[in-house]
Order: structure tokens, then sequence, then C-alpha cells
């Protein structure tokens, strides 16, 4: 960013200063945050500077420069929401018009959720073989933390097949 700096001299006849106007160049546009992690489906605000959103407001232009990652929305005259959708990677841009004179970024960066914990509806199972029933069941259920994780498969197994079996094709 670039700041001009005008020297004055006064008039001799100066003029009454409730006719006076000063103008400033744009002031540039920073963001409340320049980079973020999130997770898919998981939002975050960002808003320009106070200036810039006072000056430009409703101007302003958000954009992701990929919407499949990431996705940023308008919520109001000068904020925005920005929704992760997948893995990757995306820049969220925010340029006061069309010109592009003046525009910040924010870094996103989507990552996976990931299971990080599993629990089980029993503990510990006893099964007794009878004449009348050779092959006894029992049905496990199980249960991911987060709910929101991008992949709850289970893969079932046995310490000892010759003990027990497990089938993972029951739903």
């Amino acid at each position: 960013n670039t700041l001009s700096r005008q020297t004055y001299t006064p008039d001799p006849d100066p003029v009454p200063s409730s006719s006076v106007t000063i103008t400033m160049d744009d002031p540039s546009v920073t963001l409340t945050r320049t980079s973020s992690s999130l997770s898919p489906t998981k939002t975050i605000m960002c808003s320009p500077n106070p200036l810039a959103a006072a000056k430009y407001g409703s101007g302003l232009i958000w954009q992701s420069s990929d919407p499949e990652v990431a996705s940023v929305e308008k919520t109001g005259t000068w904020s925005a929401k920005i929704i992760g959708h997948k893995a990757g990677k995306a820049t969220i841009s925010v340029t006061v018009d069309d010109s592009g004179r003046a525009t910040a970024y924010c870094y996103v960066t989507v990552t996976d959720t990931l299971v990080t914990s599993l629990s089980l509806d029993s503990k510990s199972v006893t099964l007794i073989r009878t004449n009348s029933n050779p092959s006894p069941t029992k049905t496990l259920f199980s249960s991911v933390s987060p709910s929101n994780a991008i992949n709850k498969d289970l893969i079932w197994s046995s310490s000892d097949e010759s003990v027990v079996g497990v089938d993972q094709t029951i739903a």
C-alpha cells in the first residue's frame, strides 16, 4: 500500500473552514482474519477493517477461489460467513469494487474431521454353545465421535478366529 502526502501552502485569502473538503485516498482493506482452518460444514465470520467497511459497506465484493472447498456468503452490509465444504485450500477475497483497486485475502484450509473415539454397547460378551444353539451370535452396536467424522466405516476382527469369528455383513 502506498500513502501519498501533499504539502499544503495556505492561501493568503483563506476560504472559510465550512467550505473546505478534505479528500483522502481509499483506505486499504484488511480483514479480521488473514488465515483460518475449519472442518467441513463449519463456519467462521470475517469482516473488513472499520474504515473500509464504513466507506464501501454494501459495495464490497466477496469471492472464493474454490467454492467447492470453502464458499463465502455476505451476511450483512459488510461482513461475510465462510463455510467449509471439503478438504483443501481456498482463498477468500474481498474487493472494494469491480476495479480490484483494494483487495484483501483470507487463506482458508479445510481439514477433514477424523474419528476421535469409538464406543461399543457391550464391553464383554459371553457366548454359550449348546446342542440346540451350536453357533450362538451376538450383535454389537458401535458409535463414533464426532458425528460429522468423514469416515465412520469400521473393520471388525477377532483376535482368535478359532474361538469366535466376525461377520461384518450384518448391519
